[in-house]
Parts: C-alpha cells; sequence; structure tokens
C-alpha cells in the first residue's frame, strides 16, 4: 500500500476524499457569456432526465445574481431555489449558491 501523502498517515482522511471521489461518477458544466441563453432550461432538462433514470442528482451555482427576496427578506438567487425544489435537495440554499451579487 503507498504511503499517504499527508502527516501521520491520516488513513481517516485518505478514506474521506475515497468516499466522496466516489460520490462524484460524473460532473456536467454548463456555462454562457450571455444572459437569457438558456442554461437554466438546458440544466433542468438534463437534471430532470438523469432523475427519470435513476440517477442521484445535484446542484451547485457558485455565483448567482440576485433575482427574489424570501419571507425573511433574504436575499435569493431564483434558479437556485427552482433547482432545489424541482430536484427536492434538502440543503440550505447557501450551500447550492454560496454567493449572490446584488
Amino acid at each position: 500500500m503507498p504511503r499517504s501523502r499527508y502527516k501521520n498517515n491520516n488513513s481517516t482522511l485518505n478514506n474521506d476524499m475515497d468516499e466522496e471521489r466516489k460520490l462524484v461518477k460524473q460532473a456536467i458544466y454548463i456555462a454562457s457569456t450571455e444572459e437569457l441563453s438558456g442554461k437554466s432550461v438546458v440544466t433542468i432538462s438534463l437534471a430532470l432526465i438523469a432523475k427519470d433514470l435513476g440517477k442521484k442528482v445535484g446542484y451547485f451555482k457558485p455565483i448567482g445574481v440576485e433575482s427574489a427576496l424570501s419571507d425573511q427578506e433574504e436575499i435569493l438567487d431564483e434558479d437556485a431555489e427552482t433547482m432545489k425544489k424541482i430536484l427536492g435537495l434538502q440543503c440550505e440554499t447557501s450551500l447550492i449558491c454560496p454567493v449572490i451579487l446584488r
């Protein structure tokens, strides 16, 4: 067995990293320099197709644009909120879209 590249041969850290790699089998990145180019429609369509095929589907939008306010006056990204509902994601929206520009 090869030696760990981490101090103290921390096998727990290596096992955690191996588990994370197993969780992410494939990633699809959708990007465009244009607004209103259909990125969200394509993303929703692909996500629903993957779900119908029995795949586990997640969603991450690193940078969003302010598009709505929650009941608590919290700034939200509408795309992240929509995908969270469609996919039934249980995590906080701030994990799905951590940065929202005003």
